[in-house]
């Protein structure tokens, strides 16, 4: 299965999310919270090898540190 097939299951599991197109991020962004966390999907729509350009975009304009990211 491809990624965005993966990352649609995902958001569709996550309670509140729902995957939209953010041009400033060049993704897909999904939000939702967990045991009062809260909780970011990102489908990069970039090759893959650029994908970090819209994980930095969206650290960035949220203040996430980078110690905050998991994969």
């Amino acid at each position: 299965m491809p990624a965005s097939g993966w990352s649609t299951i995902l958001a569709n599991s996550l309670p509140g999310a729902r995957l939209q197109r953010e041009s400033r991020f060049n993704a897909l962004v999904a939000k939702s919270t967990i045991a009062g966390g809260e909780v970011w999907l990102l489908e990069p729509q970039t090759f893959m090898n650029r994908s970090g350009q819209s994980v930095g975009a969206l650290a960035r304009f949220y203040k996430i540190n980078p110690d905050e990211y998991w994969s």
